[in-house]
């Protein structure tokens, strides 16, 4: 008992007093830090800038269910009834956003929702689509398909619009924030594992001498 003691005495002032060691112990917080930092940089130039008024936010029903509470506290929404009409008002930044209600919406639930911004986090504005298509639904006859639909209104399929030819692009920041996240959890578990490697490889060899001894 005495001697396993020693031994790991021994091996754990040997293995902490290595310049290698603390150097990889320092540099898994500071990993984690430069992820976070990156994020926060990657958030504040993709993210929404506060809005200086009630924004508009235009939408097609193609159900016929939501005509009614156009006007909230928080967003106007304005009815159209082409796509086209609503994609050029979009590009010429009369509204914000606009979102297409299909006509099987109460099946499935998908809202395909249009933006020119760059989003790397859900926007606040699919709380306020959300709250409009539940007060529409509840305001008129309320059948099994409305009350199932209440429960889950929205599976949002955002599309971000490329401001000068109205193409639909790809989001590259929601991408680079998904790369950077796997990279950084890829350093730490490789770094993890090396420090893991180090320490136990002085002990066995060192046991190894002190069993022919």
């Amino acid at each position: 008992m005495n001697k396993t003691w020693v031994i790991a005495r021994h091996e754990f002032v040997t293995t902490v007093k290595k310049v290698s060691y603390i150097i990889l112990t320092l540099s898994l917080p500071v990993l984690v830090i430069l992820g976070m930092l990156v994020y926060y940089g990657i958030t504040q130039w993709a993210g929404e800038k506060p809005p200086t008024e009630k924004p508009s936010i235009g939408y097609i029903d193609d159900t016929g269910l939501f005509d009614e509470y156009t006007n909230t506290d928080n967003v106007n929404f304005v009815p159209y009834v082409a796509d086209d009409e609503a994609k050029q008002e979009l590009l010429n930044g009369n509204i914000s956003e606009y979102f297409i209600i299909p006509a099987d919406y109460l099946d499935t639930g998908t809202v395909y929702r249009y933006t020119t911004k760059r989003e790397i986090e859900p926007p606040a504005s699919l709380n306020s689509i959300e709250d409009f298509l539940i007060t529409n639904l509840i305001s008129t006859n309320v059948s099994n398909d409305i009350l199932t639909r209440v429960n889950n209104p929205l599976y949002a399929q955002s599309f971000r619009l490329n401001q000068d030819t109205g193409e639909i692009g790809i989001c590259y920041a929601l991408c680079l924030r998904v790369a950077l996240f796997d990279v950084t959890v890829l350093c730490i578990g490789l770094s993890t594992a090396r420090c893991i490697r180090r320490k136990r490889e002085p002990a066995h060899r060192n046991i190894a001498v002190i069993g022919f001894r």
